[in-house]
């Protein structure tokens, strides 16, 4: 028998989407990069290749820019803890 996965609060979560998206409005690489990678599940090289990123630093660091956001917000939130 599968397990099944339960999203726990998931308007937070979307809240938490919508907020990480909306600060990098102005930010294009980034929302692309977070856009691109989790929502279209693109590969690095393929978004690399699209948006003209030559070095693969600037992918990664977009990338953590987004993901650090959106994990202060989940903090923010009450969806996870600090520590």
């Amino acid at each position: 028998m599968p397990s099944e996965d339960v999203v726990r609060y998931p308007e937070r979560w979307i809240f938490v989407i919508e907020q990480t998206l909306r600060k990098f409005d102005n930010e294009t690489i980034v929302r692309e990069v977070i856009v691109r990678r989790y929502f279209k599940n693109e590969s690095y090289v393929c978004t690399c290749a699209d948006l003209d990123i030559e070095n693969i630093d600037d992918y990664y660091e977009a990338k953590d820019a987004g993901l650090q956001y959106a994990r202060d917000c989940a903090i923010q939130v009450g969806l996870i803890k600090a520590f």
